[in-house]
């Protein structure tokens, strides 16, 4: 939990950024755009929200704004045991060598409690949304089923022909069954697996042969562009991002962009003067059968009434050149490059000698042994550190807090981004330091604090 709630979060508001910016390309290049690319451009989206890691790059956006949550996960397995608030540790018990080892065992101290910390009350609203989406989605998805599987196929000849024909114009090999059904108000297509085609009672005897050739086209494109597949890809995601209203938006807007890509993919199957009659057919779509019923495994032709003075231009002024797909291009990879990648860490390459365990041994001029038990053991690696002290009687933990450091010549800054409950008020703090490393020596002496430490590794 500790982990998954930074690290969505982080992920939801860089996505929420690439929303922004896709929302703000179509805007000022709409007219250059293919209604495909109008549409491929939020599956940058769909990537960004599925992938919970990103590789740092000097390109990325998030340089220049800063990414918060940016250390969430990426804690080493010996030290995430104590976040902020964490009521738990490893404890420190003499090795064989009589040296402080760790003990993998958890251990609650004295005055820790486990609800200090917000995260679990996070996890647990985070899964109520995540869980009363979910249902609602599968109550929804299993009533259109149950209504429309049982139904008996339509079994007339002149339209299963006309079907069939338009099938093979598409190049879609697939079996699709057509249906009648008063679940939907227009044509519809249901499922990806064994995908139906569903049809409102009357449309198949009230439209024309050509009429039925242009739903049926638009229809299929569908499967051919495998609409609904990754329509319950970006369900599955809204589930997850529930909370984020960016990611509600992207979803509506994909799916518009989504009947704007089926009719260009249906006009690029008829003859240049057939615009017209396909949008005439569209129309009487609406006017005679209105909209399609709404379902994660629905994709209809008519689904949203305040897109269709969008679909009508798009329509009318449709033209089968690849226009824009060099703006298209440019803006996809642009895109990618800037929001797909990481904030470089703030770190300065790391200093290999210091990486290891290192057990405090007093400061300059008064450097003892190190202790038999309970001693107070730091753990470097190439970008974080951690403190770790324990009772030496008990085993039980003290204190135990940590974060990411930077060094600059001779300066080592440490900065405290999480603690137990002994140390919370650490958390945000930054300690200055000069240091200086001889074999297995550590000499650590303040700048601006009190603290002058010298630490002996851990063999």
């Amino acid at each position: 939990m500790e982990n998954f709630i930074p690290s969505l979060l982080k992920v939801s508001w860089q996505a929420a950024l690439l929303i922004l910016l896709i929302l703000a390309a179509q805007f000022a290049f709409g007219k250059r755009l293919s209604p495909r690319w109008r549409y491929g451009l939020w599956l940058l989206v769909l990537i960004r929200l599925a992938i919970p890691w990103t590789t740092p790059s000097r390109v990325s956006l998030f340089n220049l704004l800063g990414a918060p949550f940016s250390h969430t996960s990426t804690t080493p397995a010996t030290t995430a045991s104590a976040g902020p608030g964490s009521s738990t540790g490893h404890s420190l018990v003499a090795g064989p060598s009589g040296r402080p080892q760790l003990n993998m065992a958890y251990r609650i101290g004295a005055g820790q409690s486990a609800g200090n910390s917000p995260i679990p009350w996070l996890f647990v609203f985070w899964s109520a949304g995540a869980l009363s989406l979910s249902g609602y989605l599968a109550f929804t998805h299993r009533r259109i089923s149950r209504k429309v599987t049982l139904l008996r196929p339509l079994i007339d000849a002149r339209v299963l022909k006309l079907l069939e024909g338009c099938k093979k114009q598409m190049g879609v090999r697939a079996p699709v069954t057509l249906v009648e059904s008063r679940a939907v108000g227009s044509p519809a297509l249901f499922g990806f697996v064994r995908p139906r085609l569903l049809f409102p009672i009357g449309l198949a005897q009230s439209f024309s042969p050509e009429e039925l050739r242009y739903v049926f086209l638009h229809e299929l494109g569908h499967i051919k562009r495998h609409d609904i597949l990754i329509g319950w890809v970006m369900t599955a995601l809204q589930i997850l991002h529930w909370f984020n209203p960016l990611v509600w938006l992207a979803s509506y807007r994909m799916r518009a962009d989504r009947e704007l890509a089926c009719d260009a993919l249906a006009l690029s199957c008829v003859q240049k003067d057939e615009n017209q009659a396909y949008g005439r057919t569209i129309i009487k779509l609406l006017e005679s059968f209105g909209r399609s019923a709404w379902g994660p495994s629905l994709a209809g032709t008519v689904e949203n009434k305040n897109q269709m003075k969008e679909r009508i231009l798009m329509i009318a002024k449709f033209d089968k050149s690849n226009r824009g797909l060099a703006l298209a291009l440019v803006l996809f990879a642009g895109l990618g490059l800037i929001t797909m990648t990481d904030a470089q860490p703030a770190t300065s390459p790391p200093a290999h000698g210091l990486v290891g365990s290192w057990v405090l041994v007093g400061k300059p001029g008064e450097v003892g042994e190190p202790p038999a038990a309970g001693g107070r053991i730091k753990l470097i690696t190439e970008r974080q550190w951690s403190i770790t002290q324990a009772d030496p009687k008990t085993g039980v933990v003290v204190f135990h807090h940590g974060g990411t450091y930077t060094l600059k010549g001779n300066e080592y800054n440490e900065n405290v981004e999480y603690a137990n409950q002994n140390t919370k008020d650490l958390v945000g703090t930054t300690t200055r330091f000069t240091i200086k490393l001889e074999g297995d020596t550590l000499t650590l002496t303040g700048i601006g604090n009190p603290w002058n430490e010298v630490w002996k590794r851990v063999k």
